[in-house]
């Protein structure tokens, strides 16, 4: 019923496929609105509510309003809006930018309202390969603009979300999951350096190490991986 909500592609047609146009304000005033019905029914304590865009690659707005916009740019927009939403129910609530895939840049229209923290995820490196290995070419893209985007955010609630426990993408989001090994001198290595640059939280996703891991392999390695983020750099 609203076609104009959603992002214009690079042909100039309205697409309801993934995210909105960032430049009309109806389609965030209702963005808003569900994030702060969406929030009320999860709460759990925390004023930490992970509500992002889809995390997509190639998909931002094209329209007239938007095209000027750098999807770094839509996207903090649109996090400004479910912010916006959150807030209305919990007045201490902050919402994550998620730096990932095509948001990795520093937004250079648009500022961060506060309550919103940095939440950088680098998918497309190498987990092999420690992030700041100076001779890794994927790693280096990753971290390119890491060092503006605490700046521009700040380091408040700053979190990186890694990949170490991520068995779905060691998987290749295939089922049934293979074989995870920590890569353990990688992932402490890492922890390092981000903490080093100011990152307030480490984490990971975990994924495809349920029952069907178990049954196959035993125990995933999550007493290892905690043990790292234990450790006294």
């Amino acid at each position: 019923r609203q076609p104009e909500w959603f992002r214009m592609n690079e042909k100039g047609e309205r697409t309801a496929d993934f995210n909105i146009c960032a430049s009309n304000k109806d389609a965030l005033d209702f963005i808003s609105y569900r994030a702060k019905m969406l929030a009320s029914q999860l709460w759990t304590g925390s004023h930490r509510w992970y509500f992002w865009p889809d995390d997509v690659s190639g998909y931002s707005c094209h329209c007239p309003d938007c095209k000027n916009l750098s999807p770094s740019d839509q996207a903090l927009i649109i996090a400004n809006a479910i912010l916006k939403g959150v807030r209305q129910f919990d007045p201490e609530g902050c919402v994550p930018f998620l730096a990932y895939q095509d948001t990795t840049a520093v937004p250079l229209h648009v500022a961060p309202e506060d309550g919103i923290f940095l939440d950088f995820a680098p998918i497309w490196r190498d987990s092999k390969r420690y992030i700041a290995d100076p001779n890794c070419e994927k790693n280096a893209h990753e971290i390119r603009n890491i060092k503006e985007l605490l700046s521009f955010f700040g380091t408040k609630g700053s979190q990186v979300l890694e990949y170490w426990m991520d068995n779905s993408r060691f998987s290749n989001w295939t089922k049934p999951p293979k074989y995870m090994e920590l890569e353990a001198d990688v992932m402490k290595r890492d922890v390092e350096y981000y903490l080093g640059l100011g990152f307030e939280n480490i984490t990971s996703f975990g994924c495809y190490l349920g029952e069907d891991y178990r049954s196959l392999y035993g125990q995933p390695p999550i007493s290892e991986y905690g043990k790292i983020l234990n450790f006294k750099f």
